[in-house]
Protein backbone atom coordinates (compact mmCIF):
# COMPACT_ATOMS: atom_id res chain seq x y z
CA UNK A 1 0.00 0.00 0.00
CA UNK A 2 1.44 3.25 -0.40
CA UNK A 3 0.43 7.12 -1.15
CA UNK A 4 1.44 10.15 -3.08
CA UNK A 5 0.35 13.55 -3.42
CA UNK A 6 1.15 16.09 -6.06
CA UNK A 7 0.79 19.70 -5.97
CA UNK A 8 1.49 21.90 -8.95
CA UNK A 9 2.18 25.55 -8.36
CA UNK A 10 2.46 26.82 -11.86
CA UNK A 11 -0.32 28.34 -14.02
CA UNK A 12 -2.86 27.39 -11.91
CA UNK A 13 -3.00 25.14 -9.15
CA UNK A 14 -3.06 21.12 -9.91
CA UNK A 15 -3.44 18.09 -7.28
CA UNK A 16 -3.25 14.74 -7.96
CA UNK A 17 -3.78 12.63 -4.45
CA UNK A 18 -3.00 8.66 -4.72
CA UNK A 19 -4.78 7.13 -1.97
CA UNK A 20 -6.11 9.81 0.24
CA UNK A 21 -7.11 7.78 3.44
CA UNK A 22 -3.22 6.65 3.36
CA UNK A 23 -2.62 10.37 2.67
CA UNK A 24 -4.31 11.74 5.87
CA UNK A 25 -3.27 8.97 7.88
CA UNK A 26 -0.62 9.94 10.56
CA UNK A 27 3.04 8.67 10.61
CA UNK A 28 5.98 9.32 11.76
CA UNK A 29 7.71 11.51 9.88
CA UNK A 30 11.33 10.18 10.46
CA UNK A 31 14.22 11.60 8.59
CA UNK A 32 12.06 14.06 6.53
CA UNK A 33 12.26 15.93 9.82
CA UNK A 34 15.63 16.53 8.74
CA UNK A 35 14.32 19.54 6.25
CA UNK A 36 13.14 21.67 9.36
CA UNK A 37 15.68 20.39 11.01
CA UNK A 38 18.26 22.06 8.89
CA UNK A 39 16.23 26.02 9.18
CA UNK A 40 16.68 25.30 12.88
CA UNK A 41 20.51 24.32 12.82
CA UNK A 42 21.83 27.09 9.88
CA UNK A 43 19.20 30.19 11.96
CA UNK A 44 21.70 29.36 15.21
CA UNK A 45 24.57 29.15 13.44
CA UNK A 46 24.95 25.75 15.00
CA UNK A 47 26.07 24.61 11.32
CA UNK A 48 27.26 27.19 8.94
CA UNK A 49 28.89 25.51 5.81
CA UNK A 50 27.16 22.40 4.70
CA UNK A 51 30.79 20.74 3.84
CA UNK A 52 32.36 21.34 7.07
CA UNK A 53 32.16 18.04 9.12
CA UNK A 54 30.11 17.94 12.10
CA UNK A 55 30.28 14.40 12.73
CA UNK A 56 33.80 12.15 13.54
CA UNK A 57 32.65 7.93 13.05
CA UNK A 58 33.70 5.82 15.61
CA UNK A 59 35.29 3.63 13.83
CA UNK A 60 32.33 0.89 14.16
CA UNK A 61 31.12 -0.82 10.56
CA UNK A 62 27.44 -0.63 10.08
CA UNK A 63 25.49 -2.03 7.94
CA UNK A 64 24.94 0.97 5.53
CA UNK A 65 28.26 1.46 4.07
CA UNK A 66 27.62 5.79 3.57
CA UNK A 67 27.07 5.89 7.34
CA UNK A 68 30.67 4.17 8.07
CA UNK A 69 32.84 7.82 7.63
CA UNK A 70 32.89 11.48 9.01
CA UNK A 71 30.38 13.21 7.86
CA UNK A 72 29.42 16.46 6.98
CA UNK A 73 25.58 18.12 7.09
CA UNK A 74 25.42 17.32 3.75
CA UNK A 75 26.05 13.42 3.61
CA UNK A 76 23.96 13.02 6.54
CA UNK A 77 20.90 14.99 5.06
CA UNK A 78 21.67 12.69 1.89
CA UNK A 79 22.40 9.02 3.47
CA UNK A 80 20.27 9.80 6.42
CA UNK A 81 22.54 9.03 8.74
CA UNK A 82 21.05 8.85 12.30
CA UNK A 83 24.01 8.75 14.45
CA UNK A 84 24.82 11.89 13.16
CA UNK A 85 21.75 13.33 13.58
CA UNK A 86 22.47 12.02 17.38
CA UNK A 87 25.27 13.64 17.54
CA UNK A 88 23.82 16.97 16.07
CA UNK A 89 20.84 16.99 18.74
CA UNK A 90 23.18 16.89 21.33
CA UNK A 91 24.52 19.88 20.14
CA UNK A 92 21.78 21.41 19.60
CA UNK A 93 20.30 21.13 22.92
CA UNK A 94 23.72 21.66 24.36
CA UNK A 95 23.54 25.04 22.39
CA UNK A 96 19.93 26.13 22.56
CA UNK A 97 18.61 24.47 25.66
CA UNK A 98 16.00 22.03 25.28
CA UNK A 99 12.71 23.63 25.69
CA UNK A 100 13.88 26.67 23.53
CA UNK A 101 14.35 23.48 20.82
CA UNK A 102 11.61 22.04 20.61
CA UNK A 103 10.11 25.26 20.84
CA UNK A 104 11.92 26.34 17.60
CA UNK A 105 10.71 22.49 16.18
CA UNK A 106 6.91 24.25 16.51
CA UNK A 107 8.27 27.30 15.10
CA UNK A 108 8.59 25.46 12.25
CA UNK A 109 5.33 24.24 11.57
CA UNK A 110 6.21 21.03 10.73
CA UNK A 111 4.46 19.13 13.00
CA UNK A 112 0.61 18.02 12.41
CA UNK A 113 0.42 19.06 16.69
CA UNK A 114 2.85 21.27 18.42
CA UNK A 115 5.00 19.50 20.99
CA UNK A 116 5.24 19.70 24.32
CA UNK A 117 8.24 21.96 25.07
CA UNK A 118 7.95 20.92 29.15
CA UNK A 119 7.56 17.60 29.21
CA UNK A 120 8.85 16.05 25.81
CA UNK A 121 12.66 14.69 26.40
CA UNK A 122 15.20 15.01 23.55
CA UNK A 123 17.61 12.28 24.57
CA UNK A 124 17.46 10.44 21.96
CA UNK A 125 16.55 11.51 18.02
CA UNK A 126 14.64 8.24 16.85
CA UNK A 127 12.03 8.94 19.89
CA UNK A 128 11.57 12.29 18.83
CA UNK A 129 11.05 11.80 15.07
CA UNK A 130 9.13 8.86 16.21
CA UNK A 131 6.69 9.48 18.72
CA UNK A 132 6.18 13.30 19.08
CA UNK A 133 5.91 14.27 15.26
CA UNK A 134 2.99 12.80 14.04
CA UNK A 135 2.46 13.95 10.05
CA UNK A 136 0.74 13.58 6.89
CA UNK A 137 1.24 12.59 3.48
CA UNK A 138 -0.83 16.08 2.88
CA UNK A 139 0.57 17.66 5.51
CA UNK A 140 4.63 17.04 4.11
CA UNK A 141 3.67 18.50 0.58
CA UNK A 142 1.91 21.29 2.37
CA UNK A 143 5.34 22.33 4.38
CA UNK A 144 7.84 21.87 1.76
CA UNK A 145 5.41 24.31 -0.41
CA UNK A 146 6.13 26.78 2.16
CA UNK A 147 9.76 26.21 2.24
CA UNK A 148 10.43 26.77 -1.37
CA UNK A 149 7.58 29.99 -1.20
CA UNK A 150 9.65 30.96 1.59
CA UNK A 151 6.96 31.69 3.77
CA UNK A 152 8.06 30.26 7.45
CA UNK A 153 10.08 32.88 9.34
CA UNK A 154 13.72 32.16 8.75
CA UNK A 155 16.56 34.09 7.11
CA UNK A 156 17.33 33.71 3.32
CA UNK A 157 20.82 32.26 4.21
CA UNK A 158 18.90 29.31 5.97
CA UNK A 159 16.65 28.59 3.13
CA UNK A 160 19.54 28.78 0.95
CA UNK A 161 21.50 26.31 3.11
CA UNK A 162 18.41 23.56 3.12
CA UNK A 163 18.21 24.02 -0.49
CA UNK A 164 22.18 22.87 -0.63
CA UNK A 165 21.32 20.01 1.18
CA UNK A 166 17.87 18.69 -0.44
CA UNK A 167 19.61 19.25 -3.97
CA UNK A 168 19.21 15.87 -5.55
CA UNK A 169 19.52 16.13 -8.86
CA UNK A 170 19.59 18.52 -11.38
CA UNK A 171 19.15 19.05 -15.40
CA UNK A 172 18.81 21.36 -18.53
CA UNK A 173 15.38 21.69 -17.58
CA UNK A 174 14.74 20.68 -13.51
CA UNK A 175 16.07 20.75 -10.55
CA UNK A 176 15.02 17.81 -7.96
CA UNK A 177 14.90 18.74 -4.27
CA UNK A 178 14.19 15.93 -1.56
CA UNK A 179 14.74 14.09 1.49
CA UNK A 180 14.24 10.37 2.47
CA UNK A 181 13.02 9.22 5.78
CA UNK A 182 11.93 5.43 6.73
CA UNK A 183 10.90 3.95 9.96
CA UNK A 184 11.39 -0.26 10.70
CA UNK A 185 11.75 -2.53 13.03
CA UNK A 186 15.00 -5.37 12.59
CA UNK A 187 12.31 -7.63 10.46
CA UNK A 188 11.97 -4.45 7.50
CA UNK A 189 8.32 -4.06 9.04
CA UNK A 190 7.24 -0.25 8.47
CA UNK A 191 6.69 2.83 6.31
CA UNK A 192 9.11 5.17 4.41
CA UNK A 193 8.83 8.59 2.50
CA UNK A 194 10.62 10.68 -0.16
CA UNK A 195 8.75 14.24 0.54
CA UNK A 196 9.95 17.10 -1.98
CA UNK A 197 9.70 19.25 -4.92
CA UNK A 198 11.04 19.71 -8.43
CA UNK A 199 10.96 22.57 -10.78
CA UNK A 200 10.89 23.84 -14.05
CA UNK A 201 11.23 26.40 -16.21
CA UNK A 202 7.06 26.76 -16.08
CA UNK A 203 5.96 25.06 -13.24
CA UNK A 204 7.15 23.64 -10.11
CA UNK A 205 6.04 20.68 -8.29
CA UNK A 206 5.76 19.51 -4.64
CA UNK A 207 5.05 15.65 -3.49
CA UNK A 208 5.32 13.45 -0.99
CA UNK A 209 5.67 9.34 -1.36
CA UNK A 210 4.74 7.20 2.02
CA UNK A 211 4.45 3.84 1.58
CA UNK A 212 4.19 0.28 3.97
CA UNK A 213 7.89 -1.46 4.28
CA UNK A 214 8.45 -5.20 3.98
CA UNK A 215 11.96 -5.43 2.65
CA UNK A 216 14.62 -3.95 1.99
CA UNK A 217 13.86 -3.55 -1.59
CA UNK A 218 10.87 -1.61 -0.94
CA UNK A 219 12.71 1.28 0.03
CA UNK A 220 13.40 2.16 -3.89
CA UNK A 221 10.07 2.09 -4.36
CA UNK A 222 9.34 5.07 -2.73
CA UNK A 223 11.52 6.83 -5.47
CA UNK A 224 10.37 5.08 -8.62
CA UNK A 225 6.77 5.70 -8.07
CA UNK A 226 7.15 9.60 -7.18
CA UNK A 227 9.33 9.71 -10.66
CA UNK A 228 6.89 7.61 -12.52
CA UNK A 229 3.84 10.29 -11.58
CA UNK A 230 6.05 13.72 -11.67
CA UNK A 231 6.69 11.81 -15.59
CA UNK A 232 3.49 11.16 -16.68
CA UNK A 233 1.21 13.63 -14.97
CA UNK A 234 3.47 16.60 -14.62
CA UNK A 235 6.03 15.84 -17.56
CA UNK A 236 9.08 16.12 -15.84
CA UNK A 237 11.95 14.69 -17.30
CA UNK A 238 13.00 12.25 -14.37
CA UNK A 239 13.33 9.41 -16.43
CA UNK A 240 17.15 9.57 -17.21
CA UNK A 241 17.45 10.13 -13.20
CA UNK A 242 19.07 6.98 -11.24
CA UNK A 243 18.00 5.37 -8.07
CA UNK A 244 18.64 7.32 -5.66
CA UNK A 245 19.38 4.24 -2.74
Amino acid sequence: MHVWRLLSDGFGTHQYVFNRSRAEKEFAPACTFQIANALIVRENNIVKNPDTIICHWDGKEGFIPQWNKDQSARTAFHSSVTWCFQELQNQIVKQMGAQSYLRAINKTSFSKEPIDPINTKVDRYLDLVSQHMPTTALNEVDFVRKVFKRQLPYAPDSYDFLAQLMLEESGKDYRLYSKTGALFDDQWQGHAWYTGYVTTKDDTWFFSTNLEVHSKDDLAKRMSITREALSKIASVPLNSLPLKK
